[in-house]
């Protein structure tokens, strides 16, 4: 995957902020602040970041979770669910469903960071 996908992808979704991008398994991490609310693989595939809210929208919509291939069977993460192809070419509906899975990155953000707190 090169970083000019990446990059037009977090140009695509300017609106919400200054999108910025690192290095995360198999492809790159996109980041509004401190809040990582996507992945895009090496493959060009995109994953967004999902409570079990957005994670059910998701999948009404055809969305599947993240699954990292390993020796002893595959390991599913469905704290990120694949985002349609289709919406890559529609920018309108991928800045809408990335405007929810930033608000869903954000809560669960703010509720790590309260039990954190906690148990200080």
């Amino acid at each position: 995957m090169s970083e000019e996908l990446v990059a037009t992808i977090a140009d695509l979704l300017r609106e919400l902020g200054p999108v910025r991008w690192k290095r995360f398994f198999s492809g790159h991490a996109l980041l509004i602040g401190e809040t990582q609310f996507a992945i895009v693989r090496r493959d060009g595939s995109m994953y967004f970041r999902a409570d079990e809210a957005l994670a059910e929208s998701l999948a009404a919509e055809g969305s599947k979770p993240f699954v990292v291939p390993r020796k002893r069977g595959a390991l599913t993460i469905r704290g990120y669910q694949s985002v349609p192809e289709a919406w890559l070419d529609d920018e309108e509906t991928l800045l809408a469903w990335s405007r929810r899975a930033l608000d869903a990155a954000r809560k669960r953000d703010a509720a790590k960071a309260k039990r954190k707190r906690r148990k200080s």
